[in-house]
């Protein structure tokens, strides 16, 4: 489940750069204070860094695919997208969020992911996030860190829009 949070401007103004330098994809985590009933505060992102010169996260563009409109007065125009397929690392990206996470004072924590992409690779890949953030949750109560809140936070952020979705 995704759950909505209150993000830093800073936040908003790091997604903006990244749309500004047309960065293909970028997996990271979100850091922010857990609040109980409302909306958690997002702090800070921190993106995952390569592990040992490999990227945690694989980009691959297919062919093109046809998509056709749902409305039949548009039928006659199709648009065509590059299929794209996104792997990540997700056992790397885990124990970077346990390392992160050792290293934050008290009351701060590890919210969840964010994941900077096309939609269509956010697609490809969302069953990976989720076995991610199950991987994160699980390590952090079996080495007493602070714990995430039950529903950890996903932010998807797409390279079409300058807005980053909560």
């Amino acid at each position: 489940m995704v759950k909505a949070v209150q993000a830093e401007e800073s936040i908003s103004t790091y997604f903006d750069g990244l749309l500004k330098n047309r960065v293909q994809a970028e997996v990271g985590l979100l850091i922010g204070k857990a609040s109980v009933g409302s909306r958690d505060l997002a702090l800070a992102v921190v993106p995952t860094p390569a592990q040992d010169g490999e990227e945690v996260l694989t980009v691959s563009t297919g062919p093109a695919s046809t998509s056709k409109p749902k409305k039949a007065a548009a039928a006659k125009t199709k648009t065509s997208e590059p299929a794209v397929s996104i792997r990540i690392e997700t056992e790397y990206i885990a124990e970077h969020a346990l390392q992160v996470s050792r290293m934050l004072p008290g009351g701060v924590s590890v919210l969840g992911l964010y994941l900077f992409a096309p939609e269509s690779g956010y697609s490809s890949c969302s069953n990976q996030l989720c076995s991610t953030l199950t991987t994160i949750a699980a390590d952090s109560s079996t080495n007493s860190i602070s714990s995430p809140p039950a529903e950890a936070a996903a932010v998807t952020g797409t390279a079409s829009s300058s807005s980053a979705a909560a």
